[in-house]
């Protein structure tokens, strides 16, 4: 027991170590910022040659040495990785040899890009990985005393010593629970802080309305997992109180941004992010639409480098008063996997369509499928103020919206989610995919 105990001890320990060192990062000036950079990603692409079987081999493709990466610049000389490409490898390949395999424990993707993706941490980086989110959320205004729900994330941690002592206090819940369920954890713990994806967000929001039920306003909203719209933010800014910050990350990778204003760019975590924007192989400059490919500088038991995200972002100039030096993105509206394409090879972001769709009353739920260029299905479960005659309307908008597309509109009784209670809001084949062009022709 008391072994447990000491092993407890230097668990929580290590973990207060780690956030106190985020913290910290995040009040450096801009040189000592850009030397931390230096410094870590020396050491993270030392690290990941000396005892990841998969980066040792991309190295030596490339003719290249850890020594060889002196500067964020000489990264472009690696090849890009992607998802595909780690799905393939054995576990052993693509995990340091200098943890013993029985101490990683895999963790599943929601598969919200059509395929599942198995990642893989130790508690060190699953230690690292929950700092990242407590980070975010300290410098947006957490405070020990809240009292904290999230619908949909499950990796917050609880029977902390802090929460011992009866500071920030956690539920978590999953987005398939029943509305009811969802409602009756929110009134009975009544929340200073939420955490919740988009999706889940707006069906809760909209259950809300539809049973007249008023919550106690919370102090924070924090969404993650999924692109937040405006009529979303709208929603939840009119059911939970206040309006909600967008969080940007990734299962596998951490936090890798917030919106430190609703509605604002996103800060990137540059303290321990290298992100480059590309088209296709190629770097894009600043101001240029591109997908974010990332290198990670402090997961070292499953390394990232120059990891390929698949959502489409631009860097933009800071444009905030914040205290910390990290920079800014902007997010454009969904993921390469998500563009819909039409038959000239233009493509066009969802959010083109989906502004247009929370438009149309009693649409409850919706999803894009285009299964063929020529055609784009929008499946809508409908409610209350639903007509045939507003369904034709957006049909007409849309087609406008995709020149040379048919617009079909299928009314369906359920859309289900993802077994970890995402929406999918945009299904497109591998055969529509494959015509996007390098260099998306974005307009």
């Amino acid at each position: 027991m008391a072994d447990n105990a000491l092993i407890r001890l230097g668990y929580w320990m290590h973990a207060a170590r780690l956030y106190r060192d985020l913290l910290t990062a995040a009040q450096l000036s801009p040189s000592a910022l850009a030397q931390l950079r230096r410094r870590r990603l020396a050491a993270t692409v030392r690290h990941a040659y000396a005892t990841v079987p998969y980066y040792r081999h991309l190295f030596d493709r490339a003719g290249m040495k850890p020594g060889d990466v002196r500067s964020e610049e000489d990264l472009a000389g690696l090849p890009i990785t992607s998802k595909e490409v780690l799905r393939q490898l054995p576990r052993e390949e693509i995990v340091s040899s200098a943890v013993p395999l029985e101490r990683f424990r895999g963790y599943t993707t929601s598969g919200s890009t059509g395929v599942p993706f198995t990642h893989y941490k130790t508690m060190d980086d699953r230690l690292r990985h929950l700092m990242t989110v407590y980070r975010v959320m300290v410098l947006l205004g957490l405070r020990w005393t809240d009292r904290l729900v999230s619908i949909g994330e499950i990796f917050y941690a609880r029977g902390t010593p802090v929460q011992r002592l009866g500071l920030l206090q956690t539920e978590v819940l999953h987005p398939l629970e029943p509305f009811e369920r969802q409602i009756e954890l929110l009134r009975a713990f009544r929340p200073t802080v939420l955490v919740i994806h988009p999706s889940a967000a707006r069906a809760l929001g909209l259950a809300l309305l539809e049973r007249n039920i008023i919550l106690p306003p919370v102090r924070l909203v924090f969404t993650t997992s999924e692109l937040l719209d405006r009529p979303t933010a709208d929603l939840i800014g009119h059911v939970f109180g206040t309006a909600p910050r967008s969080v940007y990350g990734m299962s596998e990778v951490g936090r890798l941004g917030w919106q430190c204003r609703p509605g604002g760019l996103h800060h990137l975590s540059d303290d321990f992010v290298i992100a480059e924007v590309v088209q296709g192989e190629k770097r894009v400059p600043d101001g240029e639409t591109g997908e974010l490919v990332i290198t990670n500088l402090i997961y070292r038991d499953m390394p990232y480098i120059r990891y390929r995200t698949g959502d489409l972002v631009r860097k933009v100039p800071r444009a905030c008063t914040c205290t910390h030096s990290f920079g800014q993105i902007e997010l454009i509206g969904g993921r390469v996997s998500e563009l819909l394409v039409l038959p000239d090879g233009t493509v066009r972001p969802p959010l083109f369509i989906t502004s247009h769709i929370h438009q149309i009353p009693g649409i409850v739920q919706y999803q894009l499928r285009q299964e063929h260029v020529e055609t784009v299905t929008i499946q809508v479960v409908t409610g209350v103020g639903y007509d045939e005659g507003a369904g034709d309307r957006l049909r007409r908008e849309v087609e406008a919206i995709l020149p040379g597309v048919r617009v079909v509109i299928e009314r369906v009784l359920e859309i289900p989610r993802t077994p970890g209670g995402k929406h999918r809001y945009v299904i497109v084949s591998p055969e529509v995919r494959a015509r996007i062009p390098t260099l998306p022709a974005l307009s």
